[in-house]
């Protein structure tokens, strides 16, 4: 059985590139079908994120579909900015136990 954190604290320049991925991840697709299709777990994790005043924390289901939206971000984006990179770590260190997130991760980050 793996092992995580169970949640990781985000500030709000965080959150508001992780909006961005999942916005960029939701309007190209990523569901079903050509057009804009919000899970509900999704709409209320975004919700949960345009919401935030300060910095807030991620219980283990929402940071999988941040997850999701990263993958998707990632698999159509060419360069990254450095807020990408440093989420990327963030996430590289907190998926540690998880081997398929941790070495598509440290691919990213070479």
């Amino acid at each position: 059985m793996q092992h995580f954190m169970s949640k990781m604290k985000l500030s709000k320049l965080e959150i508001r590139q992780i909006l961005y991925w999942a916005e960029s991840a939701i309007d190209e697709g990523m569901h079903w079908g050509d057009g804009v299709m919000y899970l509900p777990s999704e709409q209320e994790l975004i919700q949960k994120l345009k919401s935030a005043e300060s910095n807030i924390e991620l219980a283990q289901e929402e940071i999988n579909t941040v997850f999701n939206w990263l993958e998707h971000y990632a698999a159509e984006t060419s360069v990254f900015t450095n807020e990408d990179i440093i989420l990327f770590n963030k996430f590289y260190k907190y998926c540690q136990n998880d081997t398929f997130k941790s070495e598509f991760l440290k691919n990213l980050l070479k």
